[in-house]
């Protein structure tokens, strides 16, 4: 799955777009994040993989022009963000779809199947937010306090090994 200022957006459509609507980047394959058009051959790709093709020095993807100059596609992003998507994590049983717009906010704060870290300092450990709760309460990383003097406090394997 893609983030914020990543390549594109990996997810499918509810139904199909409109064929004479652009919505797939030819450099990551993926529903156009951020469309820029080209001035070399008016196509539009997404903002971080143009940027990173003219970065490295290379032509268009396309056309294969030398020099080109990208200009944001605001009328093809107002489109895209209002087509209908399913979330790209559908296979693991996510039901959630609607506008491309909110995939974003649906990805960072709700999706049940988006893999996050462990909040517990010096524990990274990763696994689908709708498991982080049962790991956090009982991850040896977490904060922990000895039941008879108080006054050890550091996390569990700590003072269970150590105190």
């Amino acid at each position: 799955m893609s983030t914020a200022g990543a390549e594109g957006y990996d997810c499918d459509f509810v139904s199909p777009p409109p064929k004479v609507l652009q919505t797939e980047c030819a450099v990551c394959l993926l529903i156009l994040r951020e469309p820029h058009l080209t001035s070399c051959c008016g196509h539009s790709f997404c903002r971080a993989c143009i940027e990173r093709v003219q970065k490295d020095g290379k032509p268009c993807p396309l056309c294969k022009k030398e020099n080109f100059t990208t200009l944001h596609n605001g009328g093809l992003q107002r489109a895209l963000k209002e087509l209908a998507v399913q979330c790209g994590h559908k296979g693991s049983e996510c039901s959630w779809s609607g506008e491309l717009g909110a995939l974003d906010n649906h990805l960072s704060m709700a999706c049940l199947f988006v893999e996050v870290e462990c909040r517990h300092a010096n524990c990274h450990h990763i696994t689908n937010r709708r498991d982080v709760s049962s790991h956090e309460a009982s991850c040896g990383f977490r904060p922990f306090s000895c039941k008879w003097c108080q006054k050890y406090a550091t996390w569990y394997d700590d003072v269970k090994d150590n105190h």
